[in-house]
């Protein structure tokens, strides 16, 4: 790993990024990584995996499932006797 120094940050910006920082409530160096880690490989999906691999499948021509009736009502999960 290494480390940078970054010089010529005016005041207001450096506020700016403190301001930023709290409301993630991290540290000004850690929200400065995260920017320069945006930058560099670019942002975060905006969805979640199932939303990716519905738009990886649609790529293909999209994947049918077979997905039998319900026949019973949903019911809560049994653990049995649990030990304390």
């Amino acid at each position: 790993m290494h480390t940078i120094t970054i010089t010529g940050i005016d005041d207001d910006l450096t506020a700016r990024l403190k301001a930023r920082a709290e409301e993630h409530g991290q540290t000004i160096e850690d929200e400065a990584r995260d920017i320069i880690i945006a930058a560099a490989i670019g942002p975060a999906p905006e969805y979640g995996v199932g939303t990716w691999a519905r738009d990886l499948a649609a790529r293909i021509g999209g994947i049918e499932l077979d997905i039998p009736p319900r026949t019973e009502m949903p019911r809560h999960a049994e653990f049995g006797d649990i030990e304390r």
